[in-house]
């Protein structure tokens, strides 16, 4: 055994033990294969010749025509007759498959990319014994990504590129007008194949790598990298008897190797001797598929959340969220009002063991705006809650856990627990609901919950939460023990900035003068010099390009609430090239974005996000295409049969937000966003329903009734999409109050809202809203009598007022009713006119 050999060997042993070796076939893999009739399988000339003869039997061959013109031109004259005899001609019979693709489909291989389009993966199934049941994806499909997670461990995903002809001929890819109809768009598992490219190790057999799909892909929207930068693309191999040295030379810039075998040589020389990985390989995968691809399915007990070592050193004292650790070693700073948050929590828990108190669980809600210490505080709670003996939960900002998880972890609970639920607004209006149930388990000793002071009343619907004993601790601003304590420990840690050298009185009052904020704002001012938002914003004009868009991609996942992989990353960018690994590992390296230790990727603090989000806002089209790309990515990583409460849905669902994308980015930036994903999403009405409501927000009605009726075909039943219909109608008639329709657009609209606040009235505050403001839009336009207007206006007011005491938090419902009585008044005073 050579050096180079026995390198290899172990390079490729490493890889597959750890599960990240993925494999890339083409025609030449499948040498030695015979289809149903005996014949071994062709490759592209003679298959060409095959066509050849289906088209023009009898004629000598045109050697001027290719294969792609031959397929276009027998689909387009032979259509039923090609379908048949490629199915027949790349059926493998698995009786005819030599031994050596027992081994080659039997190796721990993250994932099986596919130029072929016959059925070799199954035939070697039912010739061979295989550790993992065969699982192959039609490459073409438009929503079959799953996530871009690790493949299921007792599952090997062999991905069809081209398509397979077992589900017809319209399903593969072989005429030029269909790479031509490929090519204009990024589709996703060519997609998700181009990041594993630059992500994962990667062995090529029985392909030259010249299909031109395939690069475009690969050089979308990017370049191959320069020289002098550092090479972070992984070792790969191909495997082919000859190479022409251009193309050597080309792979070469993607750190792929040339190793001059056959294919049946290359697995008899190489893959044979590394039978002995399978086992430690899919132990990897499966729990490569639990920490990456899915996070437990229970809240993380904080005594093993201290446990576990910090591989990193802190930041957080420069602006990282805070870390166990940062609570551990004191950098995170004991304030004054953490000791209000001990009595208050000890009474809590006290209540719940009186009789009167036994009945539910309580809940302690720590409030602040952004950057005031929510999480730290309630990390400090949980350790101190933990240090005295009892059971503590946590579900962390970045979880992946779903409401329904939560709520059954809790149900199913075998001893008393406290649970903590940090950033808890993340689940919207469920929050209310999730507490609710949460709290009736009977194990379940309080529910601690971070909320922003703003999301409060919406989160936390009181009316829901009003058979619990609750209690309410908000952060206030830094007092001047809080800034004395926070110099010791930036003096300790050496991390004074500006601040080092000067008098303690002077660095008391530079930091009093600034702690009017948040304590993350005032500390990074205090020790820089520079005003938050200019030294947020420096970081990033003083990034390269690439640096700039990678930065700007993870601050809008991070506001958010979500975490991106270097592999999300290269998908949402459709980047494949090496400066992008470099103008990552950069940021990392300057501790511009913070890494995890999963490797999962964020800005130092959602506060940080945000501000650089605002500041972009001022820079033309760059955030529409930092939302068109977060959106792509969404898209490509929900499948149909996904709960849709699951982390995936979630992001997407915040992405595509119609209000969300109109106040940051306008009509036409948020109209651009729902354009790239329309071929991605077209079967799911969520995304109907927000294009559609967009449109009735501010743009044209004819497309918004479109797209709401498109989403009410999709799921007829679904109370958000009526609600909208009912909007759209109110819409109408309001701007076209001459309309003969108007008047019944406007009596269905009110059939439809009011029937759904007698539904889901208690839960829902927005059909009250829609009913409130197009009511008094209309009784302003309509040509109706003044008696009519009040008719109107005081049945609403009546509806308004019930919703304000299901949803007494809501400002906007209250703001209303002050409207709605005023428009009422004025009809008083006005007195009746003839013809009135």
């Amino acid at each position: 055994m050579t050096n180079t050999t026995s390198n290899i060997l172990e390079y490729l042993r490493f890889q597959l033990e750890t599960g990240r070796a993925t494999l890339f076939t083409g025609s030449g893999f499948a040498l030695g294969a015979r289809d149903l009739d005996g014949k071994l399988l062709p490759t592209g000339p003679g298959l060409a010749d095959e066509l050849w003869q289906l088209c023009f039997p009898g004629e000598p061959k045109d050697p001027s025509s290719s294969l792609q013109d031959l397929f276009h031109a027998a689909q387009s004259t032979q259509g039923k007759t090609l379908e048949r005899y490629l199915q027949r001609r790349f059926s493998i019979d698995a009786s005819s498959l030599p031994q050596h693709f027992e081994t080659a489909f039997s190796l721990p291989w993250r994932r099986i990319y596919t130029l072929n389009i016959d059925d070799l993966e199954l035939a070697a199934a039912r010739r061979f014994k295989l550790p993992r049941d065969i699982l192959p994806i039609q490459g073409i499909a438009k929503q079959t990504v799953d996530g871009g997670h690790p493949t299921r461990a007792n599952k090997l995903e062999v991905v069809h590129l081209n398509g397979r002809i077992s589900e017809g001929v319209s399903a593969v890819t072989f005429s030029t007008p269909q790479y031509a109809e490929r090519a204009v768009t990024q589709e996703p598992w060519y997609a998700r194949f181009a990041a594993d490219l630059l992500s994962l190790p990667f062995v090529f057999i029985g392909t030259p790598l010249d299909e031109p799909v395939l690069w475009q892909h690969i050089e979308y929207r990017g370049t191959k990298g320069h020289r002098g930068l550092r090479e972070l693309r992984p070792r790969s191999f191909l495997i082919a008897p000859t190479l022409s040295r251009a193309r050597q030379l080309l792979l070469g810039e993607y750190n792929v190797e040339w190793i001059q075998l056959k294919t049946a040589e290359f697995i008899d020389q190489f893959l044979n001797q590394l039978r002995s990985t399978t086992s430690k390989g899919l132990t990897a995968l499966g729990a490569g598929a639990a920490s990456s691809g899915r996070a437990p399915s229970v809240p993380s007990d904080v005594s093993a959340l201290i446990a576990s070592p910090r591989t990193t050193p802190s930041i957080f004292l420069l602006g990282d969220e805070p870390d166990w650790s940062d609570i551990q070693a004191g950098r995170a700073i004991e304030r004054s009002i953490d000791s209000e948050i001990y009595t208050k929590t000890d009474e809590l828990l006290a209540h719940r063991k009186i009789p009167e108190g036994a009945k539910r669980a309580s809940l302690l809600t720590i409030t602040g705006t952004a950057g005031s210490g929510k999480s730290t505080a309630a990390m400090r709670l949980a350790m101190r809650l933990t240090a005295a003996g009892h059971v503590v939960k946590w579900v962390a900002r970045e979880t992946d856990l779903t409401p329904r998880e939560i709520r059954a972890s809790a149900q199913t609970a075998t001893s008393p627990f406290i649970l903590f639920i940090d950033d808890a607004d993340q689940f919207g209006t469920e929050l209310a609901s999730i507490i609710y149930d949460i709290s009736e388990t009977k194990d379940t000793q309080l529910i601690v919950a971070t909320v922003r002071s703003s999301k409060v009343d919406k989160a936390l619907n009181p009316v829901r939460l009003e058979d619990l004993h609750r209690a309410e601790m908000t952060l206030p601003h830094l007092t001047d023990a809080d800034i004395g304590a926070l110099l010791d420990i930036l003096d300790r840690e050496n991390r004074l900035g500006q601040l080092k050298g000067k008098p303690r009185h002077l660095q008391e009052k530079i930091f009093r003068d600034r702690a009017g904020r948040q304590i993350l704002v005032a500390m990074l001012e205090a020790t820089s010099g520079q005003r938050f938002e200019d030294k947020v914003v420096g970081e990033w004009r003083e990034l390269s390009n690439e640096g700039k868009e990678l930065y700007a991609l993870i601050a809008a996942a991070t506001g958010l609430r979500h975490t991106l992989t270097r592999e999300d990353l290269l998908v949402a960018l459709g980047d494949r090239s090496n400066l992008t690994l470099n103008a990552l590992d950069i940021l990392i390296r300057r501790n511009i974005v913070a890494s995890s230790t999963d490797g999962r990727l964020r800005a130092r603090h959602r506060i940080i996000a945000d501000t650089l989000i605002d500041e972009i806002r001022q820079h033309g089209n760059i955030l529409t295409n930092v939302f068109s790309r977060l959106a792509f990515l969404a898209s490509v990583q929900v499948t149909p049969q996904m709960h849709r409460s699951n982390k995936a849905w979630r992001f997407l669902k915040a992405v595509i937000s119609h209000s969300f994308l109109l106040r940051l980015i306008e009509l036409e930036g948020a109209r651009a966003v729902y354009e790239t994903i329309e071929n991605n999403l077209a079967w799911e009405s969520h995304y109907w329903l927000q294009r559609g409501s967009l449109e009735v927000e501010e743009g044209d009605l004819r497309l918004a009734e479109n797209f709401i009726q498109q989403a009410h075909s999709i799921l007829p039943d679904d109370p958000f999409v009526a609600t909208e219909y009912g909007y759209m109608l109110f819409k109408k008639a309001v701007s076209q109050p001459q309309s003969v329709n108007a008047a019944s657009w406007v009596s269905e609209a009110l059939k439809i809202l009011r029937d759904l606040i007698n539904a889901r009235g208690k839960i829902d505050r927005y059909p009250y809203h829609v009913l409130g403001s197009q009511s008094l839009a209309w009784s302003r336009r309509a040509s109706l009598s003044k008696d009519d207007r009040k008719t109107l206006l005081r049945s609403v007011l009546h509806d308004l007022e019930n919703g304000v005491q299901n949803h007494p938090g809501e400002q906007d419902l209250a703001t209303l009713i002050v409207d709605v009585k005023r428009e009422v008044l004025s009809l008083e005073v006005i007195p009746n006119l003839p013809g009135t």
